[in-house]
């Protein structure tokens, strides 16, 4: 359960109604990346001070992340956005730099092919049990620092309108 005031989005993604419950302050976020064609597994407002956005597949992070595509002419500017998505160059503070301001990723692997009891499925044993080949599919989570929210709306609102 979240600890931040949910509202329910709806949306589309590739012609597909979409709804969810997400944080207050992810609302709009979460309908731009939807109208950009980008899905969403889970998110947080406010996670140790940083937005936190996990996508289903690595693909819709990479879309993500494409559409936040650093600007080389901004390269030397380690507090840009442009040089902390990707963190090449760290300042002297590095320590801080690294767990305030840069962003930063993480993956998550499942199998959907297996059947967990304890994922809601009725299962007398209570063992796992495999319903289909392997299916791995590979989640990936973002975090960036809350204060970047506003320039990454920018961002993605810039893409939308470039898409009409």
């Amino acid at each position: 359960m979240s600890q931040h005031k949910q509202v329910t989005v709806t949306g589309e993604i590739d012609g597909r109604p979409e709804t969810a419950e997400v944080d207050e302050e992810l609302a709009d976020f979460i309908k731009l990346l939807w109208q950009l064609n980008i899905s969403t597994m889970m998110s947080c407002q406010d996670n140790r001070g940083k937005v936190w956005i996990d996508f289903p597949y690595a693909f819709e992070a990479e879309s993500f992340l494409n559409l936040m595509a650093p600007d080389p002419a901004n390269m030397d500017d380690l507090e840009s956005i442009d040089s902390r998505v990707v963190g090449i160059y760290e300042p002297d503070d590095w320590g801080a730099y690294r767990s305030d301001r840069m962003w930063s990723y993480a993956t998550s692997v499942a199998d959907l092919g297996l059947n967990f009891p304890w994922g809601g499925i009725d299962d007398d044993d209570g063992e796992i049990e495999r319903d289909s080949e392997p299916m791995f599919i590979f989640s990936i989570s973002v975090r960036f620092p809350k204060a970047d929210l506003p320039e990454v709306m920018q961002r993605l609102q810039v893409a939308a309108d470039a898409r009409g």
